[in-house]
């Protein structure tokens, strides 16, 4: 009875760690499946940790190896606004967060500011989970819109992905 307990906790014991490793962040290029939909890769070097996305003056982590996001996209998005304000043309500054790193476990949250001068003006943010090799996550934009009295903020609202390696 002893031996088949620990024969049983033994192949316990390799099942958890095969499941770890199937569920560890993937390096590669990842394309949409449902959602809002860009390409983008994640790849092995060396690169920074995010800012704080909640301060718009902080500055990136030290470089270190680990999974790296990169894309180029900067998709197109639609955005509310308050009455009577309106935009259009607009585009998620997803390229803007390229080369930055994931943490241990494959999530990224990252936000990058629009300025005119010295004033931020809007900004995308990217909320981003790998687990194996599928990808879920959001991003939203915000844009100010002003006139001689008045500014409003338009914004695109959460953005839900979910993606797959290629």
């Amino acid at each position: 009875m002893i031996g088949r307990t620990a024969a049983l906790g033994a192949l316990a014991g390799v099942l958890a760690i095969a499941a770890t490793a199937l569920a560890a962040p993937a390096a590669g290029s990842y394309r949409g499946m449902s959602g809002f939909e860009f390409a983008f890769k994640v790849a092995r070097g060396r690169c920074p940790t995010p800012p704080d996305p909640n301060d718009p003056s902080a500055a990136h982590g030290p470089e270190k190896r680990g999974l790296c996001f990169e894309t180029n996209a900067d998709p197109p998005i639609e955005m509310t606004c308050p009455a009577p304000a309106s935009i259009s043309g607009e585009q998620a500054a997803l390229s803007s967060l390229t080369g930055l790193r994931l943490s241990a476990s494959g999530a990224l949250l990252a936000k990058s500011y629009t300025y005119e001068g010295q004033t931020i003006v809007g900004d995308t943010e990217l909320s981003l989970k790998i687990r194996g090799r599928r990808a879920s996550g959001w991003v939203e934009t915000t844009e100010q819109v002003s006139d001689a009295t008045t500014t409003l903020t338009c914004d695109s609202g959460k953005l839900q992905f979910t993606a797959k390696r290629a």
